[in-house]
């Protein structure tokens, strides 16, 4: 759970022990030492990587062309409500549906949660294109659209 935000340098969750370099590095030498065998890293949060950069070495560091890229998406629709119960639970006071006229109807969608939009994780287009630089043509990514019941 520390491993990535680590790498990303994504700050911690409000409640929880920042994570940190040795968390990624514990990670990077379990990855190693499967040698030829396939890992598997799963993460919402290496959408908040900061830069291109921070990309290319998290690719890098984990293997470089040995890497490949799987997407799943949800539905905007249906993770807007999850995401401003994960921003209530570290801090946030607006009611939902002011939160949703913000980040939906009131340009530049910025207040009161500018990470929103902004970690790329809600522009799906942003974030293949984003990795896909550096592990790859995004068309020879893996996509899943998941339904949520």
């Amino acid at each position: 759970m520390e491993a990535v935000p680590a790498a990303c340098a994504r700050p911690a969750v409000t409640g929880d022990a920042a994570p940190t370099e040795k968390h990624w590095t514990l990670l990077l030498e379990q990855v190693e030492a499967t040698g030829s065998r396939t890992s598997v890293i799963s993460s919402e949060f290496v959408a908040d990587a900061a830069d291109d950069e921070t990309v290319a070495r998290i690719v890098e560091q984990l293997g470089g062309d040995r890497v490949h890229g799987l997407v799943t998406l949800r539905p905007l629709a249906r993770i807007a409500s999850s995401q401003w119960q994960q921003y209530v639970r570290n801090g946030l006071r607006t009611g939902y549906e002011e939160w949703l006229h913000h980040m939906l109807r009131q340009a530049p969608y910025e207040k009161p949660t500018l990470s929103f939009w902004r970690r790329h994780r809600h522009r799906h287009d942003r974030l293949v294109e984003r990795w896909g630089r550096a592990v790859g043509s995004p068309s020879s990514w893996s996509t899943t659209a998941t339904a949520m019941p």
